[in-house]
């Protein structure tokens, strides 16, 4: 199974940049939190965007709250929204 990952850029109301990510691997998460809610769960996907981004991985996080939840990375100390995509 294919594991791609795009990393948006931007603000909110624009412009945009969507970058695609160089690598995505799996891993195993060590603190899987109990409730699986909060502003930043763990997840098991790190990326490596590399490019100017630098060339390190990075863990991808969950903000869940309800049933749904939003992935992002942690660049530079800005919260970048990323969409994985398995196929």
């Amino acid at each position: 199974m294919k594991t791609e990952c795009y990393v948006n850029f931007g603000e909110w109301g624009g412009p945009y940049r969507t970058v695609k990510a160089e690598s995505v691997k799996e891993t195993e998460c060590y603190k899987a939190p109990l409730a699986h809610y909060g502003p930043k769960l763990q997840t098991h996907y790190m990326v490596k965007i590399g490019g100017e981004f630098g060339n390190r991985w990075r863990r991808v996080y969950c903000a869940c709250y309800g049933n749904s939840g939003t992935t992002y990375v942690v660049i530079d100390g800005v919260d970048t929204v990323v969409d994985i995509y398995k196929s």
